[in-house]
């Protein structure tokens, strides 16, 4: 990780307990315009972070990847689907295909997706925050928060608009 985005993970550490707070106090009583408040969050977000330059996404999580998902990277990689599976990617308790390696097998030297046109839809809806009813997936965001700059950046400006 680039050390200009090593910094927002400490001081995500540093806000831990007031963002898990904050994103309480939210489950609570959202906003009603709380969809349009992430919306342009994360628009703003991705304007000042470069995802390249972090890519801690790659590095550090294993995604889902869905039956749609291992049927379109297997079709790409010219690989059966089980090859696939047995290669890349494990089941975990929930029945559910997980990537079997962190940092990403797909994941080039330099932070770009070498199937990026045919990633895991869980890859390319990362980092999950310009969902419709956000109030249902906040706790995605505290997940994330301290996994991801886009995540802490969107939620720092909420804490700063709503608090």
């Amino acid at each position: 990780m680039e050390p200009e985005y090593a910094k927002w993970l400490q001081k995500a550490e540093q806000q831990q307990k007031a963002t898990k707070q904050f994103l309480k106090k939210l489950r609570k009583k959202p906003p009603k315009d709380l969809d349009q408040r992430f919306q342009h969050a994360h628009e703003e977000a991705f304007e000042q972070v470069d995802c390249l330059g972090c890519a801690n996404c790659c590095k550090t999580m294993s995604p889902r990847v869905c039956d749609r998902d291992i049927r379109r990277i297997a079709r790409v990689l010219g690989m059966t689907e089980r090859r696939f599976t047995e290669t890349y990617l494990y089941c975990d308790e929930d029945g559910e295909y997980l990537m079997n390696a962190a940092p990403c097998p797909f994941l080039g030297d330099d932070n770009k997706c070498l199937i990026y046109e045919d990633r895991p839809d869980a890859c390319a809806n990362f980092p999950h925050t310009n969902h419709r009813k956000m109030h249902k997936h906040l706790n995605t965001a505290a997940h994330n928060y301290d996994r991801c700059p886009i995540v802490y950046t969107v939620l720092e400006q909420l804490k700063q608009e709503l608090t």
